[in-house]
């Protein structure tokens, strides 16, 4: 099986994040995370691209919930 190079990077909480998966939606990039020493440890931010790139924390629950659920329906049939 050939090894994967797995992409991180850093957020506000001076905590490294390896990105398990990305999706597109809403004039957005989600990004799905989990801490590299706590691989229990999950967020979601979303990454904004004008001049330069910005990764945002989510507005509210709600679009929490929904960025959540996309990811769900991504992999559903994985399992």
């Amino acid at each position: 099986m050939k090894e994967k190079e797995v992409e991180t990077l850093i957020l506000e909480d001076n905590k490294e994040y390896a990105i398990i998966d990305e999706i597109e939606y809403n004039n957005y990039n989600y990004l799905y995370l989990s801490d590299i020493k706590n691989p229990k440890s999950f967020c979601i931010r979303k990454e904004e691209k004008n001049d330069k790139t910005l990764i945002l924390g989510l507005d509210d629950n709600k679009e929490f919930d929904d960025a959540l659920e996309r990811f769900a329906k991504k992999h559903i049939n994985e399992v």
